[in-house]
């Protein structure tokens, strides 16, 4: 298997899903780990030559949003890891910006999919819901050898990586307490 390059690119829009949008030589590439303005150093994650565009992840950051915070989940930051798991692609971003961005995407779609103007509709920011003061967190529980749904035998939790079929076992499993997401499987 051969090394992808990396290419430095500047990162443009936000886009659904926790990409942002950078172009290299005409081509687009959907970024994760990145924040609309920064300068990157990227690694294509899928970089088909036929392909209509590429994936990429953020593995340096040259010139940082000043919306960045150190991500809150060590197997989610691509900073640190080669393949980093899914499922937090805006832990890296603080949580103000987040819902800017989130509202952002929110109104390009109005836009696009409905054909209206969401400026004519005056769209609401995106708020906190209440008592989400903690990093918000989507579980899935996925079967894995041995029959398990859900938590390991060992009390791992497994994560599937982003556009792969390869689920992985995480030990520290942080975007709910662990407890809370047994006892909402096992009904506890």
């Amino acid at each position: 298997m051969t090394e992808s390059p990396l290419l430095q690119v500047r990162l443009g829009n936000i886009a659904h899903g926790g990409h942002t949008v950078a172009r290299h030589e005409g081509r687009v590439i959907f970024v994760r780990h990145g924040i609309p303005g920064e300068l990157v150093s990227v690694r294509l994650t899928d970089s088909a030559p036929d392909a209509k565009f590429w994936r990429a992840d953020v593995v340096e950051v040259h010139e940082a949003s000043e919306h960045r915070v150190p991500h809150f989940w060590d197997a989610a930051d691509a900073l640190k890891h080669r393949d980093p798991v899914g499922g937090a692609e805006f832990g890296h971003i603080s949580l103000e910006h987040q819902r800017e961005l989130k509202a952002r995407v929110a109104a390009e779609q109005f836009t696009r999919l409905a054909g209206l103007k969401a400026e004519d509709y005056n769209f609401p920011p995106v708020q906190a819901v209440a008592g989400a003061d903690r990093w918000p967190g989507v579980a899935y529980p996925h079967v894995v050898l041995g029959g398990w749904l859900g938590p390991l035998g060992d009390e791992r939790f497994s994560q599937q990586q982003a556009h792969e079929h390869r689920v992985d076992a995480l030990g520290a499993f942080r975007h709910r307490e662990q407890r809370d997401l047994r006892s909402g499987l096992h009904g506890h």
